[in-house]
């Protein structure tokens, strides 16, 4: 059975533009697209604020109504799916995740009422969410112009065959950044006092992630596929070779938190830099397509 395309939805210009690349993903898949809105009830003396509580699920509804006629206007023959949620945005959209292909949501935003709010829940999203993730920073739709995966010592496998996939249905180029900075930086820290060893091992890691490369691409014969390395820090190796509107896909390992390895300083500080880097999408360990 194909998997859903899920879209968090609050209103906001980034979440309207968050429904379109996930209705292009439904597309390309011809998966169900399913948008969800999640409110978070106000909690007063004696109860719910039951009144507001109907007016604003009311508004969730009409609102979910209106994207999915958005939608159709450009894709009229998809199968869409819309739910309100009542919860806490952030265990709401992980458990959405289980059944989906894909989670895409806002990088931030606030909706027509207060309690309807993605902004910095995307990021703890992207932590716990069982499918990949891709979090929009544009407030407006603008074409994709390639795929950017980053690749270090760790593996980062289901990162790579993630963006190999992407690249492949979307008909985009792909370029994988192996960060020679990152990988010398952590050799200098273990072995201290053994400096002459630490080239040569830099080296070995590059052969080693460029072959994993390799064996991953040419599973895609029809891509057009580069490999780059740098002699940056992985962040700033990304940056540098990423487009404005470039997805730059990034592998998340829930084992391990450290530089490159997990939810670590990379991706947040690419998560932190939303304003050039429109488009990043976190990919669970074991999560490949």
């Amino acid at each position: 059975m194909t998997k859903k395309v899920c879209v968090g939805i609050d209103g906001s210009d980034f979440s309207r533009a968050a429904l379109m690349y996930g209705a292009d993903e439904a597309s390309v898949r011809s998966a169900t697209l399913k948008l969800v809105c999640v409110f978070t009830p106000m909690y007063v003396s004696g109860g719910f604020e039951s009144l507001a509580h109907a007016d604003a699920i009311s508004v969730c509804e009409t609102m979910l109504e209106e994207e999915a006629i958005i939608v159709r206007q450009k894709y009229p023959d998809m199968d869409i799916e819309t739910e309100v949620v009542i919860g806490q945005p952030v265990s709401a959209l992980i458990e959405q995740s289980h059944d989906a292909a894909l989670l895409v949501v806002g990088a931030r935003g606030l909706g027509p009422i207060k309690n309807v709010v993605l902004g910095s829940v995307s990021r703890r999203v992207s932590h716990g969410a069982k499918c990949p993730v891709l979090i929009v920073s544009a407030p407006e739709y603008r074409e994709i112009t390639g795929y950017v995966v980053g690749l270090s010592a760790h593996g980062e496998q289901a990162a790579l065959e993630f963006a190999c996939s992407q690249a492949d249905i979307h008909n985009k180029p792909l370029r994988g950044i192996h960060g020679r900075g990152s990988v010398e930086k952590n050799l200098l820290f273990s072995l201290r006092g053994y400096e002459a060893d630490v080239q040569e091992q830099s080296e070995a890691v590059e052969i080693d992630v460029r072959n994993r490369w390799n064996d991953v691409v040419r599973q895609y014969p029809n891509i057009r596929a580069e490999f780059t390395t740098s002699n940056h820090h992985a962040f700033y190796s990304l940056e540098e070779n990423a487009g404005h509107s470039d997805v730059i896909v990034i592998g998340r390992n829930d084992a391990n938190f450290s530089l490159t390895h997990g939810f670590g300083t990379v991706t947040t500080q690419l998560l932190n830099n939303m304003e050039k880097n429109n488009f990043v999408c976190i990919v669970p360990h074991g999560k490949k397509k």
